[in-house]
């Protein structure tokens, strides 16, 4: 069964919303202190992200409602150069977010090489939009929807030196600036 929907990021500062089918589905938001916070609506669920170690690039991810680690996701030191990186669950169960080109527009999760999620970002609509197509149930599903647009912007993030963030401020003032008026 594959079921489609489509999928927009606006942009606030360093809050992004993400919204499926023009409903809010979630935010990730990043903190001063460089932790990021995500949020599932549909699911009320609370999570946090941020770095174990200094040398170490993986993310530890918490819940934050019964503070326990749920997984982490272990990044290559030179992210922006790699294809695939590796979300591990406490259940030890691995799953890869696979990147198919170099600016992440087109990225999906796998595990065991079967295609749990994967988003198509469509550059020609410059919003940050695009289709999000579901190829199995997973209970988890929401959870990698909002790892992998977190993924997919960090990744952007680095590739552009923070220029990404720049230019969706811009943009978004611009917008806003346009629709003032």
């Amino acid at each position: 069964m594959i079921q489609a929907s489509n999928y927009r990021i606006e942009q606030d500062g360093n809050c992004y919303s993400i919204f499926l089918d023009d409903l809010l589905f979630g935010t990730i938001e990043e903190d001063s202190s460089k932790v990021w916070f995500l949020t599932i609506r549909a699911t009320a669920e609370y999570f946090s992200i941020c770095k174990k170690r200094l040398v170490n690039s993986a993310y530890e991810i918490k819940d934050l409602v019964t503070d326990k680690e749920i997984g982490s996701i272990a990044v290559p030191l030179l992210f922006s150069f790699y294809s695939t990186i590796t979300f591990i669950s406490v259940e030890d169960l691995k799953f890869n977010w696979v990147v198919h080109n170099f600016f992440s527009l087109h990225w999906e999760w796998q595990l065991s090489g079967t295609s749990i999620v994967e988003a198509i970002e469509d550059i020609v609509q410059k919003s940050n939009s695009g289709m999000l197509h579901v190829s199995t149930m997973h209970p988890k599903l929401p959870h990698f929807i909002i790892l992998g647009i977190f993924l997919s912007i960090r990744r952007k993030q680095k590739l552009t030196l923070g220029l990404y963030n720049f230019t969706s401020k811009i943009l978004h003032g611009y917008k806003a600036q346009k629709h003032i008026q």
